[in-house]
């Protein structure tokens, strides 16, 4: 296989989360045997603390202009540009500068003018050689592809809460309100929290309380054995809804915001709960909901069953064909 030189662009920062840099560290891994960059812009603090900790090569610009002098010395044959809303011209710029422009999780007008756009948040349809759309194209990270789904059982033991490295919204805080109602129900039921590095547990006031049954976790490395071992779960519309689908572990779920309320893989027939915008979701609501599930076994049973019919262990294989124009997808 011929070595290319292959450019990330990603931003992560704590209005928009770190979840693009965790995710283009996950493909950049698949592509370990090409030569591989990363760049992103001063105000991705957060998500240069994570480049930083990777020990990946990157580099950090000033404005995007500088994107196209730093094209111009690398010379990438690929490009892959992990933005929400690309702009025409600036996609036709790189386009005139690199040989293969990958957009991923791109809805922006600019996405018409990549060779590829990949976005497993949506099942929209469009021209096969361009648009690879759907959760078979969702990138796990490899602390989920190797695990299984644990047993079922009727009884729940364990819940855990998570919204992501940054929680623009504070949805921790109203689960932390609910949970607490919720336990003077279930008192056997252990509640985990865990919370991105992004997010100030501390000032928001989210501590473990061992009275309630609760246990908050920050910044861990092994989200994937709390979720494996939990019988339900609470989370925003992001990579964890695949993360848990992959482990069948029924979900409740709210959106941080009205883009990420839009992304279709979280529904009923997915095995979701979607209580729709976090902000508009009351603490009564999220109680009532959580002691239904909790009440229901057979319910939880048919929304496991629903998650684990999707096939989501092979898209990063699938991902890697498309950004290198392999085929096979």
């Amino acid at each position: 296989m011929e070595k290319k030189r292959i450019l990330f662009k990603v931003e992560g920062y704590k209005q928009i989360s770190v979840g693009h840099i965790y995710r283009c560290l996950t493909i950049a891994e698949l592509l370990k045997e090409h030569e591989v960059m990363f760049v992103t812009s001063k105000r991705s603090r957060e998500g240069i603390d994570l480049l930083e900790d990777s020990g990946i090569n990157y580099t950090v610009i000033d404005t995007l202009d500088d994107i196209f002098l730093l094209i111009q010395k690398w010379r990438p044959d690929i490009i892959i540009n992990d933005c929400l809303n690309s702009e025409p011209e600036y996609m036709k710029k790189l386009k005139s500068m690199v040989n293969r422009v990958i957009a991923i999780e791109d809805i922006g007008e600019g996405s018409a003018y990549a060779d590829a756009v990949i976005n497993a948040l949506y099942n929209e349809k469009g021209d096969d050689q361009i648009y690879f759309y759907g959760e078979k194209y969702h990138c796990l990270r490899n602390e989920f592809m190797m695990l299984e789904p644990k047993e079922f059982t009727p009884s729940v033991e364990n819940i855990i809460i998570t919204f992501g490295g940054a929680d623009p919204s504070n949805l921790t805080k109203k689960l932390y309100s609910a949970v607490k109602n919720v336990h003077n129900f279930y008192q056997n039921i252990h509640f985990t929290f865990v919370c991105g590095f992004v997010y100030d547990s501390e000032r928001n006031g989210i501590l473990s309380d061992p009275e309630n049954n609760i246990s908050v976790l920050q910044n861990i490395s092994n989200i994937s054995y709390y979720m494996q071992q939990s019988d339900i779960a609470v989370t925003s519309q992001g990579s964890a809804i695949f993360e848990l689908a992959s482990l069948g572990v029924p979900a409740i779920v709210m959106a941080q915001n009205k883009r990420e309320q839009s992304h279709t893989f979280a529904s009923l027939e997915n095995g979701f709960i979607n209580l729709g915008l976090g902000t508009d979701v009351t603490v009564d609501l999220v109680q009532k909901t959580l002691c239904w599930l909790i009440e229901t076994p057979v319910i939880r049973s048919e929304m496991r069953s629903l998650m684990l019919k999707n096939d989501l262990k092979k898209g990063a294989e699938r991902i890697s064909k498309i950004i290198l124009n392999d085929g096979g997808t």
